[in-house]
């Protein structure tokens, strides 16, 4: 049984985010997951991947790019994708995405109610998003210069809670009002999410 690749994704944006180094074992060479997709995507936003064996590690770059993506066939990367989206410098496009309203959130409202928490400009469609992170040049907003805690919401949303630890590691003070709903898919994150940023 291959490992939920949606899942790790999750960690290698960590290293993505920080510009730092994330190796995620057991990743198949061949694989139908659309979580996969992940690795194309970090690499357009200007990150390095490697494989060795199973291994797969990602090195995030000094600052990440915007890119145009339409993630219509791995719209559970959205989340992960706009969390990276508003540390990275520029606008980014997430498209296709209409079908993500009727997940356990209308995920394309909550993401926008949540990136403007954070005083990210973003702009929601009817099937995407349009978030401009990173450059003041740019209109876009450094999480990590803005003050003051912030507490996000996860709208009993795993994926939600995954958004919220990656926009974290750049905005020291960021919460998350429900971190157990988390459990649905991988009852272990909180405390491998801890391993990872503290190690």
């Amino acid at each position: 049984v291959e490992p939920d690749l949606t899942n790790a994704s999750v960690f290698l944006a960590a290293g993505a985010a920080t510009g730092g180094c994330v190796t995620v074992p057991g990743w198949p060479g061949s694989t139908l997951q659309p979580g996969a997709r992940f690795l194309d995507v970090a690499e357009r936003m200007g990150c390095t991947t490697t494989r060795s064996g199973e291994a797969v590690t990602l090195s995030g770059p000094g600052r990440l790019r915007g890119i145009d993506v339409d993630l219509h066939d791995a719209s559970e990367l959205t989340p992960v994708v706009a969390a990276l989206a508003a540390l990275a410098e520029g606008t980014t496009r997430i498209t296709g995405i209409a079908h993500i309203r009727g997940h356990e959130t209308d995920r394309l409202s909550a993401l926008t109610t949540e990136l403007r928490k954070l005083g990210v400009a973003v702009i929601e469609h009817h099937d995407g998003l349009e978030i401009t992170g990173g450059s003041r040049e740019r209109g876009g907003v450094e999480l990590s210069r803005m003050r003051g805690p912030v507490e996000l919401s996860s709208y009993a949303d795993h994926r939600m809670v995954h958004f919220a630890a990656i926009v974290a590691l750049d905005r020291p003070g960021t919460g998350v009002d429900d971190l157990a709903c988390v459990s649905k898919t991988m009852p272990d994150f909180p405390r491998l999410w801890n391993q990872l940023v503290t190690t």
